[in-house]
This record gives structure tokens, C-alpha cells and sequence, in this order.
């Protein structure tokens, strides 16, 4: 009798841990430049990217810093493809970023988003999500791939424009989240949910959320994280890439727990 209020009691929690808001983020990349600048790969203009400690200026230690020679430029890195499989699933690219002076206004500084390679080793047909920031707003974009260069070109449909009155003093974490949703345009697609959030160290009123619904392009597969810095000198340090399943997924899983334990039981009670 014991044994079976015990079971219960783990079903029970089991199926509290499904509850919405109690699914938990894994980790599918991460890099806080401890080790050097890992395994990031440099396209276009930079002089040199290089490793220093910034505890001034980010204030966690160590941070990726690049010299940039031209507005053309790209920050790329691989994870393991992860795909947002389920309505709720989301994946989010967070990082902590900074200008090494204010100065004159620059768009891309920064670009970012999150990609499919497109099973090639070249960026030239790069698939995804970006957001750029602009002298007087930001963009939330999908890019098809289409004009060899990621975080580049006009091979892009535009889906959200918010005014941004903080260019000038970038300094601080830079977020975007996309989340499969359910279709609503009745074309029978799912559609895909991106929201965005700029965090400002110094100045909280200059904080900025945004979000915006794509109906059209439906990816859900992604492996690689792009920056980009326009033409200005920049910091990088934390970036994360974290998922996040539906809630229901995580109730099958903790579900099937529970049925193998209570069959257990009784097959043990036979």
C-alpha cells in the first residue's frame, strides 16, 4: 500500500512539472570566451578579433572583441541542428554587447540572427531570422539566402519596424526569442512567433521589447548563430542559444515515467 501512495505521489509530480511555465531551457550553445575565441568563424571586413578581458566595460570577465575595417562582416557559429517541432517549442539567442566608444550612426551594429546552414559549408545560401539595428529603429527580417552574403543584401522580407532612440549608447544584452505557433492565416502552416528584447545596463528606460508573427516562411530548423557589427568596433561575451519545449511534450515524457513505474508495480503485485 505504501509503495502504490508513493507512485501516486510521483505521478502527481510529474504532472505538475508540466504545467505551463515549468518546461526548462537547455543549453545547445554557449560562449563566454574563457577558453579564447573557440571555434567562431570571420567573413568580410574585420582587422582582427582577439580575446581580452573586459570586466570594465561588460563586467564578466572575459569578451570577444573585433577591430572591423568595412560594414560588411559576419560572426558565425554551429550548433547542433535543433528544430522547433511542436507549437510552443522556442529557441532564444541571447548576448551581452557593447561599442568600444559612441560615434557616428552605422546600420548592423549589430545584426544577429539565428540559421539554417542549408547543409553547405559556405554562408552564401544561409537561411533564417535577423534582427539589425538602425540609427532610428529595428528590424526584424527573414533572410532567404539568396545574395551570398548573411546579415547582408535586401534578399530579405521585412516583418516588424520599431523606433529605437538608444542607438548611439549601445551597451547591453540583446535577446530574440522565436517560438512555433499555431497557424493563423488558415494557409494550414504553422507560423512562427519572434520576439525581441534589448536590455540597457546603464539607462533601464531605454529598454525595448518588440515581437512580431511570421505567416509566410515557416523555418523551424536551425544550427548556427550569425553577428555582425556594421562598421563599428565592437565587445561580445555570454552567448547563449537555449530551447525550449511546448509543455506537452515534457507531460508525455514525464507521463511515460509514470506509467512504467505503475506497471511495475503491478507487475510486481502479479
Amino acid at each position: 500500500m505504501k509503495q502504490y501512495t508513493l507512485q501516486s505521489i510521483f505521478l502527481a509530480f510529474c504532472a505538475l512539472l508540466a504545467l505551463p511555465g515549468m518546461a526548462t531551457a537547455a543549453t545547445v550553445f554557449t560562449d563566454t570566451f574563457d577558453s579564447g575565441a573557440g571555434t567562431w568563424a570571420e567573413s568580410g571586413s574585420y582587422n582582427s578579433i582577439s580575446v581580452v578581458d573586459d570586466s570594465s566595460g561588460i563586467g564578466s570577465g572575459n569578451a570577444l572583441t573585433g577591430d572591423v575595417s568595412g560594414s560588411v562582416n559576419a560572426l558565425t557559429n554551429g550548433f547542433s541542428s535543433t528544430t522547433l517541432s511542436s507549437i510552443g517549442d522556442s529557441i532564444t539567442l541571447s548576448f551581452d554587447y557593447r561599442w568600444t566608444a559612441t560615434g557616428s550612426a552605422t546600420s548592423r551594429a549589430p545584426a544577429f540572427g539565428l540559421y539554417n546552414t542549408n547543409a553547405t559549408g559556405s554562408l552564401d545560401d544561409d537561411f533564417g531570422y535577423q534582427l539589425e539595428t538602425n540609427p532610428a529603429d529595428v528590424r526584424l527580417s527573414y533572410e532567404f539566402g539568396t545574395q551570398n552574403t548573411i546579415l547582408a543584401g535586401s534578399d530579405t522580407d521585412l516583418l516588424e519596424t520599431t523606433l529605437w532612440n538608444d542607438y548611439l549608447g549601445v551597451n547591453g544584452n540583446f535577446s530574440m526569442t522565436l517560438t512555433r505557433i499555431a497557424d493563423s492565416n488558415a494557409d494550414s502552416f504553422d507560423d512562427v512567433n519572434l520576439s525581441f528584447s534589448f536590455i540597457d545596463y546603464a539607462t533601464p528606460a531605454n529598454n525595448l521589447i518588440t515581437s512580431t508573427i511570421d505567416t509566410e516562411n515557416q523555418t523551424f530548423t536551425f544550427n548556427e548563430v550569425a553577428v555582425r557589427s556594421g562598421n563599428r568596433d565592437f565587445y561580445i561575451d555570454n552567448v547563449a542559444v537555449t530551447t525550449i519545449p511546448e509543455p506537452a511534450s515534457v507531460l508525455l515524457l514525464l507521463g511515460a515515467f509514470g506509467l512504467l513505474a505503475v506497471s511495475g508495480r503491478f507487475g510486481r503485485k502479479r
